[in-house]
This record gives structure tokens, C-alpha cells and sequence, in this order.
């Protein structure tokens, strides 16, 4: 999860079963931007819902989660480190060689495209003309159209 504002007092992560019933709630309490990555390996297959609330305006958001048994097959291992506040570094190792793409988000809009061919992929991005890295996304997507997301190391 990437919480993208300073936040006004505690929020809260609640995860729901299909019964509605409250299976998993973390309360964080920063003082700055942050990103929380949540493990659902132990979770049984099945739908769930993920909802993110905050002490002054309530829920925020909320998300549908679907697990299935289909075993994901690591097809790639990639890292991104923030070298200032202006450049990211992205390296990727390609495990099953197929054809990747790259894309970088600002806000949401794509703001650039790249195909990854090869096994091995690395990379600096240097955002002269943004403020802050805080809203870009950096997605990997398979040839399939499916993608993930990668967060700074």
C-alpha cells in the first residue's frame, strides 16, 4: 500500500473476508508519506476486501482482493533505489528472457513507456520537471498485459 499524503492523525488497514468480518486491522501512526507492503500468502483462496480509513475524513478507499490457486511464476527480480530527490535507479533481471515493459506514472498518467528485451535490464531516471518522486509509480508488465508494481528499496 502507498499512502500518498501526510497523514491527520492514525490510519487504519482493515481486511475483510467475504463475510464482511474484520480478518486482519494495522494502525499506523506516521508523520510522513509511507508504504506498507502486506504479505497474503497465509490467506485461504477466496475474494477480500481491503479498506483504508483515517481519523478525520473515515474511509478513504477501499479495494477488492482476489486470491486465487494459480501459482504465480516469478518471471523477473528487479530493485529500484532513490539515488536524490530527483533520479531513480532501476535494475531488473529478466528470469524467463519474455518480452517486459516499464512504465512510469505521475499521479496516475503515464509519463513513460519503455520495452524490456534481454535478460537483464538497469537504468536511471533522472524527473527534472516534477516537485517530488512521492507520486511516481513504476510498474514492470508482462507480454500478457499483467503488471506489478515496483516500490524504492
Amino acid at each position: 500500500m502507498k499512502y500518498l499524503e501526510i497523514p491527520e492523525g492514525k490510519v487504519t488497514v482493515a481486511i475483510k473476508d467475504k463475510t464482511n468480518r474484520i480478518i486482519f486491522r494495522d494502525v499506523i501512526d506516521a508523520e510522513k508519506v509511507f508504504y506498507k507492503n502486506y504479505n497474503l500468502n497465509k490467506l485461504d483462496i477466496g475474494s477480500y476486501q481491503l479498506e483504508v480509513f483515517n481519523g478525520k475524513d473515515g474511509k478513504l478507499s477501499d479495494f477488492d482482493i482476489v486470491l486465487d490457486s494459480q501459482e504465480m511464476e516469478k518471471t523477473f527480480f528487479a530493485r529500484m533505489i532513490e539515488l536524490n530527490d530527483k533520479t531513480l535507479a532501476l535494475t531488473m533481471s529478466n528470469l524467463n528472457g519474455a518480452k517486459k515493459s516499464i512504465e512510469i506514472y505521475d499521479n496516475g498518467n503515464l509519463i513513460y513507456e519503455e520495452a524490456i528485451t534481454g535478460l537483464t535490464f538497469g537504468k536511471k531516471f533522472k524527473f527534472t520537471n516534477l516537485e517530488s518522486l512521492k507520486n511516481i509509480d513504476v510498474k514492470i508488465v508482462e507480454e500478457n498485459g499483467e503488471g506489478k508494481f515496483i516500490f524504492v528499496n
